[in-house]
């Protein structure tokens, strides 16, 4: 099988899965079936196997959110989701062949994080752009925070909040529960 060749055939399908139920909802539930529209088809590119051209995986993807030169001589490239609890990373070694493809919001690649020696550029080389970005505190207390949306142990819908002091160093990071997912309270 040749997956340049089997493409369209895999995006019809994932089109035809989408298109089951996206006639049946409510009108203003429509933002939402785009999402899942463009979620579903960018997870219908071929699969990324170790071995293959760097190139290939980066044409069929489109152009990553970040791109990171790593030291050995390979590349890192950073699909994100912003409203997605994953983002797909690809890394080649320095003869530009894949390595390895993984979702690096995890609780394992959280845990690699150091304080006070990982920068805002660490971060965002490993994990790519945040979800949510906003400064808390006042004074000599004041924090800008990056936020990344992820399922905390596989299961619940999380953000981990990083916090960064004035030098641009990780301060502190924790996770908590995404309000984006939490049921509305309506007003009776």
């Amino acid at each position: 099988m040749n997956p340049v060749s089997e493409k369209p055939r895999m995006i019809r399908n994932c089109l035809a899965v989408f298109a089951l139920d996206a006639s049946s909802t409510r009108p203003r539930a429509g933002w939402a079936y785009a999402l899942l529209a463009a979620t579903v088809l960018a997870g219908c590119a071929g699969p990324v196997t170790p071995g293959m051209p760097m190139a290939q995986a980066l044409a069929e993807r489109g152009a990553p959110a970040v791109r990171v030169n790593l030291p050995a001589g390979g590349e890192r490239a950073i699909y994100s989701n912003t409203f997605g609890q994953f983002n797909r990373v690809i890394e080649s070694d320095a003869a530009g062949k894949v390595v390895r493809s993984y979702n690096s919001l995890t609780d394992d690649a959280f845990a690699q994080i150091r304080i006070g020696q990982w920068t805002q550029q660490d971060v965002r080389d490993a994990f790519g752009r945040p979800a949510e970005t906003t400064v808390v505190g006042f004074a000599e207390k004041r924090a800008r925070v990056w936020s990344y949306r992820y399922r905390q142990d596989g299961v619940w819908n999380s953000l981990m909040h990083i916090h960064f002091g004035e030098d641009g160093r990780v301060t502190e990071f924790y996770p908590g529960p995404d309000q984006l997912f939490e049921p509305k309270e309506s007003n009776k």
